[in-house]
């Protein structure tokens, strides 16, 4: 079986545990905050999703592209600046989330939008790694934080 086969398996494996972790969690909290708080969640759950997707905008599978194009030539400069460009285009799309939240909070007269605005970041930049680690035909890292970062939700919610 090939690498790239291997990988896919992995992945999805990863993604199947984290599924079913997360249908645990979910049952668990669901149970603990009733239904007033599972619609606060969701609201909150509903506009970090499109704050990730402002934030992420297709740039795993951009870098993911450039970097194995990078490293088919051998050239490490242009892994870097792959890398750079792409830690300044989160940055920008944060300052554009910044405004746009801003706005919205000040409209809807709601701060849940100021306070998804720290996690969206870290998953601009998570999402950067992720296509760094998808360049170079490595997924064991990311099968390693999709599985720690659903196990460890789980086990703060349940303690």
């Amino acid at each position: 079986m090939g690498a790239f086969a291997k990988n896919t398996i992995y992945l999805a494996v990863a993604h199947y545990i984290a599924a079913t972790i997360g249908f645990f969690y979910r049952l668990y909290l669901a149970n603990t905050i009733g239904p007033v708080g599972m619609g606060l969640y969701e609201q909150a759950l509903s506009f970090l999703q499109v704050a990730i997707t402002l934030m992420t905008a297709g740039v795993p599978s951009a870098i993911s592209k450039l970097v194995a194009e990078a490293n088919m030539r051998e050239k490490n400069m242009d892994v870097k600046n792959v890398m750079t460009s792409a830690m300044l285009l989160i940055i920008c799309f944060f300052i554009f989330g910044i405004i746009l939240f801003t706005l919205l909070s000040v409209f809807l007269r709601s701060k849940l939008f100021i306070l998804i605005l720290p996690t969206a970041i870290l998953i601009g930049f998570s999402s950067i790694i992720n296509g760094f680690f998808l360049g170079i035909q490595q997924t064991y890292p990311l099968v390693c934080s999709i599985l720690i970062d659903n196990i460890t939700t789980f086990v703060f919610f349940y303690l």
